[in-house]
């Protein structure tokens, strides 16, 4: 699995009161020469010539705060920070990586930026040796040749501009690995039209290269950095740092208010003792996090422990979450592919007697397809949080489905048994969350049997007046380390863990237990060291109706009843085998048909064929012009004709479907679905 790694730009307040100053100030009045280099998006020159990047706007305002007049002045790559400061050609430098042999030579105040470089390898390759001889890409930083050092000091190093040359070059293949920052590496990825999109990366941590960044000053002007540094304090204590860090950002300000409120809501519990904010920018793919850390009092010591691993956690929570933002960036255009095969495979189908050969090899299209689209839905609630779509489950089926991928999560030394025993084994729940209770579990066995052991599934039935009458009981249970007393009592606790740093978040168990609350259940531990662990799930069984109605499939198209009428309907989609399915199945169900490969042109003959269409079939996220788009001006333009979005991103997409009146059709769809909801919709008008 692709491990994607956090890039922290930590602002940290420092811990006290007065910055601690030292060497004599600079002339009253004369402005201070900062200098800055190509290193974006941190520092770069903009094309007017002046500087620009996080850096340069997070220090503006220190200095505009302690009331120093700044110059920018812009230094060559050949003549690196440490050169331009020992020369006195700069007095201060907004961020300068803190190795201990600068500490001699300059004045580094405490740290505000942490960041992380990565290697990153093309086409999934293994990490390479220490002793690695071959090709390796960087950039030209000061910090460049300390972290080949403590890597890969024979390597040969094939030079870049900056963080984003470099990047692409990895992504096309012109080298195979690079040393890039997990956020250069982040936006690449986040790039719609970048190569790195389609690329097959890894990234590997190195050493020494979590990195502390802090304000260096020269000789003489350890006052000046200082004061700046107190600045910036100041800007993370009342929140305006958020503002100069969001341009940079990927995410909705939302979501840093959210994870704020949480670290606040637990400083109340008095976790720890709270003075000032440090603000952590992740500067990552398409799901950038903006995460609030306070920093705890220098006098608690106990309290400093337990903030780094807060940290750690929700770093790895992060990571968590990066697993399925990746997975989500695919599931749009896989959705898209398995719409295409069950589509032609129905269409086959219904187009009369067919030998029973070839009857049984559609059939089996089918099958892979739709067990291709469930594949897709338990990475998805693997790695993120989905609005919960609730309806009866077969659960005996939905184990048998997802023991192929258990089998490969788990170390092949785990054996997996799964019993099923229970009579009536439907629940009322969202498939996918169950896939995340059961996975989650399972991972949790697999870490406690890292020498091998059996992971047993079983179901039974039994009578629980708790939850009304009537259960299902779901047991997982291993033959692993086996949890002590003191350890249950915690487990559905967020973020506790007795993982090792960078294994767990603590979020994995907490999570289960609210999954399995929503659905009206109840879940318990039985554990001991050395003897295992047992976790038991109990759901209220199903209703009879609800078990029908659920049950039910929808009819083949060849049993389908004919269209109550047929009408002139627009098929808009950028993708042409899509748009070419729907303009066959409806035209065999009797519909005229038009097509179009985007929205101009779906305007067009929307404005061309007024009150002649009958009903719109689009796409949402197309190039050019979105379907929630192409609605919004069709309506501007007085078409009244309705729309009938189709998505692969179903659950993104609902709440501005159902804003804009339209109706919603998730991909993968089989054709009697399309079918249904074309008719349904034109009937209605």
């Amino acid at each position: 699995m692709l491990t994607l790694l956090l890039c922290g730009l930590a602002l940290a307040a420092a811990i006290g009161g007065a910055a601690w100053v030292r060497g004599p100030a600079p002339p009253a009045g004369a402005p201070v020469r900062a200098g800055y280099l190509h290193d974006p998006p941190y520092m770069f020159r903009a094309p007017d010539g002046t500087a620009a990047g996080l850096d340069i706007d997070v220090l503006d305002e220190a200095a505009r705060r302690a009331r120093i007049e700044l110059t920018w002045n812009y230094v060559e790559r050949d003549g690196d920070p440490d050169v331009a400061l020992a020369e006195g050609t700069i007095d201060v430098w907004p961020a300068l990586t803190v190795l201990e042999h600068r500490r001699r030579r300059l004045h580094l105040t405490a740290p505000w930026l942490r960041t992380e470089v990565l290697l990153v390898v093309r086409d999934g390759g293994a990490r390479p040796p220490r002793d690695h001889a071959g090709p390796l890409g960087v950039v030209s930083l000061p910090v460049t040749a300390y972290l080949i050092e403590q890597n890969f000091p024979h390597a040969q190093r094939v030079s870049y501009k900056d963080g984003p040359e470099l990047a692409q070059a990895v992504c096309e293949g012109r080298v195979p690995m690079g040393l890039i920052s997990a956020g250069t590496l982040a936006m690449a990825l986040s790039t719609v039209d970048g190569p790195c999109r389609a690329a097959h990366l890894r990234s590997y941590a190195l050493q020494g290269a979590t990195l502390d960044i802090a304000v260096a000053g020269r000789v003489g002007f350890e006052g000046v950095a200082d004061r700046l540094r107190a600045g910036i304090d100041a800007m993370a204590a009342d929140g305006s740092i958020r503002a100069l860090v969001q341009p940079y950002s990927l995410q909705a300000a939302s979501e840093v208010l959210a994870v704020y409120e949480l670290l606040q809501e637990r400083a109340r519990t008095r976790l720890f003792t709270w003075v000032t904010v440090i603000l952590s920018v992740a500067l990552v793919g398409s799901t950038t996090l903006f995460l609030a850390l306070l920093r705890a009092n220098r006098r608690t010591r106990q309290s400093l422990v337990e903030k780094a691993a807060l940290e750690a956690r929700l770093q790895g929570a992060q990571r968590l979450e990066l697993v399925g933002q990746f997975t989500g960036g695919v599931a749009h255009d896989f959705n898209n592919l398995v719409t295409v095969i069950l589509g032609h495979a129905d269409v086959a189908a219904g187009e009369g007697p067919l030998a029973p050969a070839t009857a049984e090899s559609l059939d089996e299209i089918r099958k892979a397809g739709e067990r291709a689209s469930d594949l897709v839905k338990h990475l998805l609630a693997l790695g993120r949080e989905q609005p919960a779509t609730p309806r009866v489950v077969a659960v005996h089926a939905e184990l048998q489905g997802l023991l192929p991928m258990l089998r490969r999560l788990l170390p092949p030394q785990v054996r997996v048994a799964c019993e099923p025993g229970a009579r009536d084994d439907r629940v009322f729940m969202d498939p996918g969350q169950f896939s995340r209770v059961l996975l989650n579990l399972a991972a949790n066995a697999g870490d406690a049997m890292p020498d091998g052991g059996q992971l047993r599934l079983t179901t039974r039935n039994a009578e629980d007046e708790r939850l009304g009458g009537q259960v299902l009981c779901l047991a997982i249970e291993d033959t692993g380390c086996g949890m002590p007393a003191e350890v249950q009592a915690h487990a559905f606790e967020p973020f506790f863990t007795t993982k090792d740093p960078g294994r767990g978040t603590g979020l994995g168990l907490s999570v289960v237990h609210g999954i399995v609350q929503d659905a009206g259940g109840t879940i318990a531990v039985v554990s001991a060291p050395g003897r295992g662990t047992r976790f038991e799930i109990r759901w209220p069984l199903a209703g009879a109706a609800e078990a029908v109605t659920e049950s039910r499939q929808p009819d083949p198209p060849s049993t389908l009843a004919p269209p109550p009428t047929t009408s002139l309907v627009l098929v808009v989609d950028d993708r042409p085998e899509l748009r070419e399915l729907v303009r066959r199945v409806l035209s065999a169900a009797g519909h005229q048909v038009l097509t179009a490969e985007g929205g101009p042109e779906g305007l067009a003959l929307l404005q061309a064929h007024g009150s002649r269409i009958g009903l719109v079939v689009s796409d949402i996220v197309m190039p050019r012009m979105s379907g929630v788009t192409l609605l919004e001006q069709a309506r501007a333009a007085g078409v009244t004709a309705p729309f009938l979005f189709t998505s692969g991103h179903a659950e993104e997409h609902a709440a501005a479907v159902e804003a804009s009146g339209a109706h919603l059709l998730a991909k993968p769809f089989a054709t009697a679905q399309l079918l249904e909801a074309v008719n349904r919709l034109i009937a209605a008008r």
